[in-house]
């Protein structure tokens, strides 16, 4: 049996993929992105983790064959998150976000200003 392209996907795969792993991606995400948008430090920390973690749990789950725009909004994406790594933490918003440590107190609305 002969298998095209797009049934290699998954081959000598060590984690099966699940639709609760995608949803557990996408809303860690979110969580970190709106912490980041706010400058709580614990968020910038929990996205490094995170961009970090969305380039290595990918090797678990076999091959891969994508589509042309899918490998260039994939590159694009890491690009986007590797800009806003670097500018929470070498630019000078680096010193918002040791200014408001906590999301919660009144300093976290001062920072949307």
């Amino acid at each position: 049996m002969m298998l095209d392209a797009d049934g290699y996907n998954g081959v000598d795969l060590l984690l099966q993929y699940s639709v609760e792993i995608g949803w557990g991606f996408l809303i860690a995400y979110l969580v970190s992105a709106i912490g980041i948008f706010i400058y709580v430090k614990l968020a910038r920390t929990f996205f490094a983790i995170l961009c970090l973690s969305s380039l290595i749990t990918p090797l678990f789950f076999g091959m891969s064959v994508q589509s042309h725009i899918d490998s260039v909004l994939n590159n694009i994406m890491y690009m986007a998150d590797a800009i806003i790594l670097y500018m929470s933490y070498f630019s000078s918003l680096a010193i918002k976000f040791d200014s408001h440590n906590n999301a919660f107190s009144s300093d976290a609305n001062n920072a949307l200003i």
